[in-house]
């Protein structure tokens, strides 16, 4: 075998995990939609007795200490303030990724991409202030237990708030770099950043979708614990994914760009 023949099985081997990705990212997105919009539906706290009625019966009623806590929903009552920066605008952003990740949209709808990308990056700035609210109004879920769980330690109470702020940090650093370099036309570094901003973002969704697999846990404070693991195992392969995307793509165009 050549070492062109080789190369080229690499580029096509590179794209077709590309493709895998993207349709990981698919599904983890049309799931953030469908968790926002649908049910539970969080944002919509306060704002419809019909909603609120129905949360009490899935959610409250049956609560017995092995699940998650319904505050993980509830809390968001009488604070729109992040329901309407963070909560809502993530099924906008959310909304958004199939199209902006699809080759063929951005080449043949170049007007729709740049519009889209607007939406994308311009819910991306408004989660990013919700999720600093979130932090500053003690909203995050560690608080989500009390009364019932033993307060985290000092400690781990630094510990949690600073990495959510970390966390917030890189998701508007990644959408403040995909915007630089799109105005620079770097265009392939542009899309690095939105491959890196997608991953920095999509771990809510992985976590979800891991917490029904650790299953009933068994008390409040185990099940504190679970819902803080998931969210960093969901982080962990949400990140990584990301920077195998960059690195993927590098291997299908032949280019190493430079990032700053």
């Amino acid at each position: 075998m050549t070492e062109s023949t080789t190369k080229e099985n690499n580029v096509v081997s590179s794209r077709s995990i590309l493709k895998w990705i993207y349709l990981l990212a698919t599904f983890l997105s049309l799931f953030m939609v469908g968790w926002i919009l649908v049910y539970p539906s969080s944002w919509l706290m306060g704002h419809s007795e019909q909603h609120d009625d129905w949360i009490n019966k899935t959610l409250v009623e049956p609560y017995d200490g092995t699940q998650i806590h319904p505050k993980v929903v509830t809390k968001y009552k009488g604070h729109p303030d992040v329901q309407f920066t963070h909560t809502l605008p993530a099924a906008i952003w959310s909304a958004a990724i199939p199209f902006q990740l699809h080759e063929g949209f951005r080449k043949t709808y170049k007007t729709s991409h740049r519009r889209a990308g607007y939406a994308f990056l311009g819910s991306s700035l408004l989660m990013t202030v919700g999720m600093f609210l979130i932090v500053i109004k003690k909203l995050t879920f560690d608080y989500d237990y009390e009364g019932l769980a033993p307060p985290l330690s000092k400690f781990e109470e630094i510990q949690t708030k600073a990495t959510i702020l970390g966390m917030g940090l890189w998701f508007a650093f990644t959408s403040s770099m995909a915007v630089t370099e799109a105005r620079k036309k770097r265009f392939q570094s542009h899309k690095h950043y939105i491959y890196r901003h997608v991953g920095s973002g999509l771990w809510v969704a992985i976590q979800r979708l891991l917490i029904p697999v650790f299953g009933p846990q068994k008390n409040p404070e185990a099940m504190r614990d679970r819902f803080g693991d998931a969210a960093f195992i969901g982080f962990v392969l949400s990140f990584s994914l990301g920077e195998l995307a960059v690195y993927l793509d590098r291997q299908t165009t032949g280019k190493q760009i430079k990032t700053q």
